[in-house]
């Protein structure tokens, strides 16, 4: 098994005692994917089956990150064209394009998930978008909420308003590390 690097244990720490509700907010390249597969790896009995939403051009490397990270959860995906998994229970794991939750949003709201993951969940920060608007109706109070983004604000903090309303009106609590303060050898 690889080892995580000692903030992400950290921040995993933290993550599972906030019952993977927390906006993830650090900056790229510090391991935000292996912490949020790790939380759920370790919380799996809990936080599966669990719905990660990713862009489609990381879809292959969130399935080879999860197999890597927690070879004991099942993992699945749904792209674009194919078919909703038939059975989708404990221990299981689909990620999906973004693209996709919208025109899926009927297939997805038959689960009963228990921890969805967005990733670069600065994507719904317009709430009048569909898939904001998708995101929204599969987020609910007793769901583990793992928004996952570098740029939490882009333009205002309206942006961060928006993500910080999909944790039900409750202000999340917020992991921020900036690449320079945990990697200073990386540029």
């Amino acid at each position: 098994m690889p080892t995580l690097r000692e903030q992400q244990e950290q921040d995993v720490q933290r993550i599972i005692r906030n019952r993977l509700r927390v906006l993830i907010a650090n900056a790229p390249g510090t391991g935000k994917t292996p912490t949020t597969i790790c939380s759920i790896s370790r919380t799996y009995l809990h936080t599966t089956p669990a719905l990660v939403i990713v862009p489609p051009s990381v879809l292959r490397n969130w399935e080879r990150e999860f197999k890597r990270w927690a070879p004991h959860l099942n993992i699945k995906l749904l792209e674009s064209g194919g078919e909703m998994p038939r059975r989708i229970g404990e221990r299981d794991v689909l990620i999906v394009g973004w693209p996709l939750i919208d025109p899926r949003l009927d297939d997805l709201q038959t689960i009963d998930w228990c921890c969805i993951v967005a990733d670069e969940a600065h994507f719904a920060k317009n709430p009048d978008a569909h898939r904001s608007q998708a995101l929204r109706a599969l987020c609910t109070p007793d769901r583990g909420l793992l928004l996952l983004t570098g740029t939490p604000i882009v333009n205002s903090t309206d942006e961060m308003d928006q993500l910080e309303s999909l944790y039900g009106g409750r202000k999340p609590p917020m992991i921020r590390r900036l690449l320079s303060d945990v990697a200073p050898d990386i540029p």
